[in-house]
């Protein structure tokens, strides 16, 4: 660690470059190689992240399509309007679940 700061350091590292050039090459390989593994880790918990959620909405959603199912046998078979909103409202959530089940089988693979 350099206590003069990052002027220091960045001299530091020019000399170590101007010293031995295949030094310098392989330190700018291993920083590389390091960054890249960095952001391999981060995407992974990423999705990682995405995929619970999925699996979390997943169920949600399918109890909203019940629950709908339900209101729709009950007391909204009698009362056209309340029930297209019903198969609306139905639909809407079953093709966002189709694209959470798609989204969810290519985190799977």
């Amino acid at each position: 660690m350099f206590e003069d700061g990052y002027e220091a350091y960045r001299n530091n590292q020019i000399a170590r470059e101007t010293e031995d050039p295949q030094e310098a090459k392989t330190i700018r390989f291993q920083a590389e190689a390091y960054r890249t593994q960095k952001r391999q880790r981060a995407d992974e918990k990423k999705a990682q992240r995405r995929l619970i959620f999925l699996e979390e909405e997943i169920p949600r959603l399918e109890e909203q399509i019940n629950g709908i199912d339900d209101e729709m046998n009950g007391e909204a078979a009698s009362d056209y309007k309340k029930l297209e909103e019903l198969m609306a409202q139905k639909k809407e959530i079953e093709n966002i679940l189709l694209s959470i089940y798609a989204e969810w089988e290519t985190h799977q693979a």
